[in-house]
């Protein structure tokens, strides 16, 4: 049995996909698909089914994520709404994963990127009265920490 066929089995994973490159697996944890390092898990670590939430009503400034934690923005975003997304300081041998959960109103808010972010697909087109998630993910790949970002369109 392989590392992740073990980890698959021994964590009862709701896999939406296995990752071709590296010792990874997309996994779907509250709702979201998220990238795990199948060696950090191995190694002793464990996965919770569900991460802390908390909501906030920043809609200005900079919005600093946390690790393992779905931020939800409580009220929906609009053109008078000017957001970066700050994610926080990775920690070797975690998953290092945030969420941003927000809707927007009928006119588009501007939201910042964190800085070199590699897109898990599609980089998302936000439209108005759609709500979102966004999974970051910092992984070390053995010499720098790489920025990941899944977004799915929820409505």
């Amino acid at each position: 049995m392989t590392d992740k066929e073990k980890l698959i089995k021994e964590q009862n994973l709701p896999i939406a996909e296995e990752i071709l490159s590296g010792n990874y697996i997309r996994v779907i944890i509250s709702g979201v698909s998220c990238l795990i390092d199948v060696d950090d898990f191995i190694s002793g670590l464990s996965i919770t089914s569900a991460y802390a939430a908390e909501t906030t009503s920043t809609t200005t400034g900079k919005l600093k994520l946390k690790l393992a934690t779905e931020k939800v923005i409580e009220t929906a975003l609009d053109s008078a709404d000017s957001l970066i997304i700050a994610l926080p300081t990775p920690v070797s041998g975690l998953v290092n994963e945030s969420i941003l959960i927000f809707t927007t109103d009928t006119t588009l808010p501007t939201i910042t990127q964190p800085a070199s972010v590699n897109w898990l697909g599609t980089e998302p087109t936000i439209g108005t009265e759609e709500t979102w998630v966004i999974c970051y993910e910092q992984s070390y790949n053995g010499s720098s920490w790489v920025k990941y970002a899944t977004a799915v369109k929820v409505a």
